[in-house]
Formats: C-alpha cells, sequence, structure tokens
C-alpha cells in the first residue's frame, strides 16, 4: 500500500492532456496496472546479484562490486524496453571506497566506551591517539577554537548547528589530536574528499559526552585512547547514476524521482532496494500511457554522493527546471508508518503537502510528516 501511494504521487503531479492514441496518463489507472510481480522480480534480481558477490571484498551490491554493475545493467535493460518513450544515460564518477576495520575508546580508568566512527573517517595508525579531554559547545566558528588550549589533546565537542567536516578542520587546524562527539547521529559524514587526511573522530552518546564535560568543569583530568583503523580506496569512474527521461513533456517543467540503486552491508531489498525496484516498474507501466504535460525524469543514485555529484553537474538553469523531487526509499516494510521527510520548510509548502494530502485524504492512510 506504501508503495502504491508512493509511486502515484509523481503520475498524480506530471498529468497532462493527450498526446497520441495511447491511453490518456492517469494516477488511479496506473495504481492498478502495477504489477507486483515484476516489483517482486525486481527485488529478487537485486538478491541474486547480492548472493552471487556476498564474498567480494567490495561488498554485496556496494559500488565497484559486480553486484552494483550487475544491478546497473538490470536497470538498463528495463530503461531500454521503454525507449519509445524515453532515453537514458549513464553518469561515472570517482567515489572514495571506505573499509572500517575496528574503532575502539577507552575511557579515563581505561574502560570500553561505546563508540561510532563517521563517513570517510581517518585512521589513528594502529598504536591510536591518546590525549586529555578538552570540551566546548558546537565548535563551528574559528573564534570558538581559540582560547581552550586543544593542541596535542582531543576534542569533545556536542553535534549539531553546522557541518561536522568543518567542526573537524577547526580541531586540527588548532592542533587537536583527535576529536569525540556526542549528541551527533552515528550515520554522519565527511566529505569523501577529505577521507584518511584530516584527524581520527569518534562519536559516543550524549549521556556519556555530558558526563565527561561535567567532570572536565568540576577540575578532573580525562584522559581516553581513540582507535581507528580502516582503509580507504579512491575509485575511477566506478560509481554509476542510472538516468532516464521521457521524450515528451515539457522539458522546462521536470517532475524528478529517484532511489538508491546500491546496497554495500547486504542485499539491500528493502532499504534501499524496494525504492529502485518501484521506480523501474512505475516506467515501464507508465510508457503504456500518453498525456506528459511535464518531462518525468527517473534516477538510479550509484550511493549516497551519487544526487550530489549529478546536481554538480547541472547548471543553475538545468536545475531550476526540476519542479519537484521525490526520493524513494525503505517502502516494502510489512508494518509500515507512511512517514514524509523534506529538507526544509519551502519544501514542505509545496511536494510535501501534496504527497501529505494524498496518502492521508485519498489513499486513507495516517501520514506523518517530518
Amino acid at each position: 500500500m506504501k508503495l502504491r501511494c508512493n509511486v502515484l504521487s509523481v503520475a498524480l503531479l506530471a498529468a497532462g492532456p493527450p498526446a497520441s492514441t495511447k491511453p490518456t496518463l492517469d494516477a488511479d489507472q496506473i495504481s492498478d496496472d502495477l504489477s507486483w510481480r515484476e516489483l517482486r522480480n525486481n527485488v529478487l534480481a537485486w538478491n541474486l546479484y547480492s548472493e552471487v558477490n556476498r564474498f567480494n571484498p567490495a561488498g554485496f551490491r556496494a559500488m565497484g562490486s559486480g553486484g552494483f554493475q550487475q544491478s546497473v545493467n538490470h536497470v538498463i535493460r528495463g530503461v531500454q524496453r521503454c525507449r519509445d518513450m524515453a532515453t537514458h544515460h549513464l553518469q561515472r564518477f570517482n567515489f572514495v571506497h571506505e573499509k572500517l576495520n575496528k574503532i575502539t575508546l577507552d575511557g579515563p580508568v581505561r574502560d570500553p566506551v561505546a563508540v561510532s566512527t563517521v563517513r570517510f573517517n581517518t585512521a589513528s595508525g594502529h598504536r591510536g591517539v591518546t590525549g586529555e579531554l578538552v570540551p566546548l559547545q558546537v565548535g563551528c566558528y574559528e573564534d570558538q577554537w581559540t582560547h581552550i588550549g586543544v593542541r596535542n589533546r582531543i576534542a569533545l565537542v556536542r553535534g549539531g548547528q553546522c557541518n561536522i567536516t568543518d567542526k573537524v578542520k577547526l580541531a586540527k587546524k588548532h592542533g587537536a589530536r583527535a576529536v569525540i562527539f556526542y549528541d551527533e547521529p552515528t550515520e554522519s559524514s565527511l566529505n569523501p574528499e577529505d577521507a584518511n587526511k584530516l584527524i581520527p573522530v569518534g562519536i559516543v552518546s550524549r549521556e556519556v559526552g555530558e558526563q565527561w564535560s561535567k567532570q572536565f568543569h568540576d577540575g578532573k583530568h580525562i584522559r581516553v585512547k581513540l582507535n581507528v583503523g580502516l582503509s580507504t580506496k579512491n575509485v575511477r569512474e566506478a560509481g554509476i547514476n542510472v538516468i532516464a527521461e521521457t521524450t515528451t513533456g515539457s522539458p522546462d517543467h521536470v517532475i524528478m524521482i529517484g532511489a538508491r540503486l546500491d546496497s554495500p552491508d547486504g542485499p539491500g531489498l528493502n532499504d534501499p532496494g524496494s525504492g529502485a525496484a518501484a521506480l523501474l516498474e512505475l516506467l515501464e507501466t507508465i510508457h503504456l500511457y500518453t498525456g506528459y504535460f511535464r518531462r518525468i525524469r527517473f534516477a538510479w543514485w550509484g550511493g549516497e554522493f551519487g544526487p550530489e555529484k549529478y546536481m554538480a553537474s547541472l547548471s543553475p538553469a538545468e536545475a531550476a527546471k526540476i519542479r519537484v523531487y521525490l526520493d524513494v526509499n525503505t517502502i516494502a516494510s510489512h508494518n509500515p508508518n507512511f512517514t514524509i521527510f523534506s529538507y526544509d520548510d519551502a519544501d514542505k509548502v509545496l511536494a510535501g503537502s501534496i504527497l501529505t494530502d494524498y496518502l492521508t485524504e485519498r489513499s486513507g492512510v495516517n501520514a506523518t510528516y517530518r
């Protein structure tokens, strides 16, 4: 049900006047025409490619692996079946392959403390990094680092309010040996171009961070050891975005829908593979119709940085032609929560409200907005 409602919203937004003898694009009819068998076949294909490549060092369907290339080929075959109404191209880009071997953190009494890494971290060396903690709030600006005496110490920094990469760069600039974040999402990422070029980073819980900060301000010296073992490799043109677009409809009014195609840690059948499967079936369904007042563009992204690479390739004028973008992810849950996410309040006014209203009023589900 969730899958049906999400993909239908794109068809609704793209509906327009008829232009041939094909049936006119209609959201309700497309909903009935979506093939659950084909959706399942797409997901089973992701699973097959993952199983064949499960022992590949690159990992399952991770970019650069055989499983990812097979997934790309699967999408291309589907798009080519729609070549009478859609064109496609591949965007290749370089990316950083990162493998985390270990991350550990020893607390003030050499007790192990739960710690997580960030994407594109920096290795500490086999001996790790040891030093006294120096806490500071936020750490987004130069003047917040000037007089705290962080040189040759480990900075303890609260997360939020600015880009995490900016904080780590400021810490390195002022001589910190490492950074421990707290109250920071564990899925945080540094910039890929900074992989293994800054200083080691770890993330602890808010409770641990606040406790250490309080102990410091009470006059205690807190000495910790952070050990980050990882390897990175720059891979040329192994990242691939598959972009398909209808040949009819106004090129100045583009409705875009995208989903991640890769999956480094497993088959990724629901997260993120369900979205990629839905996009392919939606394209193959709407190609039976006509009446696209707007262009409809589909993107199967190569990793989390695929969209960033794509947007960087567009001129401001080309980017402005994309009137609505919908990212589809994790839509095959057995007991789903219907949740719409947006980047900011401006998105909520248009795309967010349209999709939320469609889910709640027309489909009768309890959708929440974040």
